[in-house]
């Protein structure tokens, strides 16, 4: 919810407050397919990366989904050797790994704050808190991110 200029704002708000760079690839209310393949290729081609990161086969949001099958996609028809991490959005995964984030809680609750179209609908810092919270307890930690790590040749296994 919120029109894609709203959404576009907000992002790029989280990504100047963490010091990430970006590029926003399509300007429509939804993915495109075809652009997002055409721009993640020639980035991966072209640069040397150690972690793409993206959201997990699981999502139930038609973009986070689009996303995942576009990155799968250029990882089965090619020889990339960087690790791989899928991450929980929508829906919960199957975690392989879970990441102590207690120190950084605080912080990931600023981000999600600054999705204001998002989080006037629903209250995602609870959401995301009562997640983390659960995930911290398995590892005994005060807050955990699940996630599943694969190296590309595990992942082009699984996801082939």
């Amino acid at each position: 919810n919120g029109n894609n200029k709203t959404r576009v704002h907000e992002a790029s708000l989280v990504a100047r407050e963490t010091g990430v760079s970006y590029r926003f690839v399509g300007q429509n209310n939804r993915i495109d397919e075809k652009e997002s393949y055409g721009f993640l290729k020639q980035y991966l081609d072209s640069h040397s990366i150690d972690l793409l990161i993206f959201p997990s086969v699981f999502e139930i949001h038609i973009d986070h989904y689009i996303l995942f099958e576009i990155c799968r996609k250029l990882i089965v028809e090619n020889k990339y050797t960087f690790s791989i991490l899928l991450y929980e959005v929508w829906n919960t995964l199957l975690p392989n790994y879970i990441i102590d984030i207690t120190n950084y809680w605080n912080k990931k609750e600023a981000l999600i704050n600054f999705y204001i179209s998002q989080v006037n609908e629903f209250d995602y810092v609870m959401m995301a808190q009562s997640l983390n919270k659960y995930r911290g307890m398995i590892i005994k930690k005060q807050y955990g991110e699940g996630v599943m790590f694969f190296t590309s040749a595990q992942f082009r296994e699984v996801f082939k």
